[in-house]
């Protein structure tokens, strides 16, 4: 084991040991060197951003909610400046933005990471085929805000 993969257990085990595994993950990840590959190194702080964001949309209590969807936003502005072009972290952000309440940034980011109103009107037609109207309507209201946005010239169709 050469120095670098013994720093990285090193930090990974005491991290893992406060609780704080996604940051004993990402620790890992960066001293071993995929930091240094950027599309690499945003790649996984976007993933791990991930993770963090589940406990949010998860159902998890409200404090711990909070904590995670920031530590969530946390990782994913850092998988940006790694790389500003990380699709996923701009569609990560974006629903951070939609759970803060705030559907408007949560378009643009949504539009940054390359979703369409028309994949969001996809969805709402899927979840009204299963008999989940309210889905559909939430991936109708994220369609009109992307829509918005992007300032596309043609109107969206309604779902039947």
């Amino acid at each position: 084991m050469d120095v670098v993969e013994g720093e990285a257990c090193h930090l990974m085990r005491a991290r893992c040991a406060k609780g704080r595994r996604l940051a004993a993950l990402a620790a890992f990840v960066l001293v071993a060197g995929a930091w240094q590959a950027r599309a690499v190194g945003s790649a996984v702080l976007t993933n791990v951003g991930m993770v963090a964001l589940s406990a949010v949309r998860g159902g998890t209590r409200q404090v711990a909610a909070v904590a995670a969807a920031r530590q969530a936003e946390q990782w994913f502005t850092r998988a940006l400046s790694v790389d500003p072009g990380n699709l996923g972290a701009h569609r990560g952000l974006g629903w951070i933005r939609e759970a803060q309440g705030d559907l408007s940034k949560a378009a643009s980011e949504w539009d940054r990471g390359g979703f369409t109103a028309e994949e969001f009107l996809v969805c709402a037609q899927r979840s009204a085929r299963v008999g989940r109207d309210d889905l559909a309507q939430l991936w109708r209201r994220r369609a009109e805000a992307l829509q918005q946005v992007t300032s596309q010239s043609s109107p969206l169709t309604p779902v039947p």
